[in-house]
């Protein structure tokens, strides 16, 4: 596993969401998804492990590789389900006005040393988004490109795109920002990493 992170919960989840998490669960990473209420829980249940199936059927994964994946995932209605999880990033389909408060109420329900993630296909405002935290120095940014489609006879190691930038907000932590890229690493997708000025990957 990689050093510091070693659960993961999706908050939010559509169809990117879907796909982080099945990467994460594919990659070994224990994973909670949380959704809105009941009914919501219950569609992205039927979707992820859906994306599972899928991958079995296509030869990405064999029967004991299937079996482990969806073995490591949870489904919950509720944000306290994210409460000791590492690494929590918040896939929301909201308005961007909205995502401040989404982090701000998943960061009340995590551990004090939770990394929260914000993904979005365009760019973050993560200095506005800090302002919303109380411990912004947890913060990154995650910029994943499109899932990959599915195409018969080649195998994805992960449904994920094939590159994810990941960006620091101008508090977090160096240390942070390292564990967020060996984290994507890990997922099987290549990472562009957006350091700030003066600012390196201390361990």
């Amino acid at each position: 596993m990689v050093a510091g992170v070693r659960t993961v919960a999706v908050v939010g989840c559509g169809r990117m969401g879907s796909a982080i998490a099945e990467s994460c669960a594919r990659a070994g990473f224990p994973t909670t998804i949380v959704g809105p209420g009941a009914a919501g829980v219950r569609r992205l249940a039927d979707r992820t492990l859906a994306g599972l199936e899928a991958a079995a059927r296509r030869g990405e994964l064999d029967v004991p590789a299937h079996a482990r994946a969806a073995s490591l995932l949870w489904f919950a209605g509720d944000l306290e389900a994210v409460d000791g999880v590492d690494l929590i990033i918040a896939c929301g389909e909201e308005p961007p006005q909205a995502r401040g408060p989404l982090l701000a109420a998943v960061e009340r329900c995590a551990g004090p040393e939770a990394i929260l993630a914000a993904t979005s296909t365009v760019a973050l405002p993560l200095g506005a988004l800090s302002g919303s935290l109380s411990r912004p120095e947890r913060l990154v940014g995650l910029r994943i490109s499109d899932p990959e489609p599915a195409v018969p006879g080649v195998r994805h190691a992960s449904p994920l795109g094939r590159i994810c930038e990941v960006s620091p907000a101008p508090a977090t932590e160096p240390a942070v920002l390292r564990r967020a890229v060996h984290f994507v690493e890990a997922l099987g997708a290549g990472v562009i990493v957006q350091a700030p000025p003066g600012r390196g990957l201390a361990a």
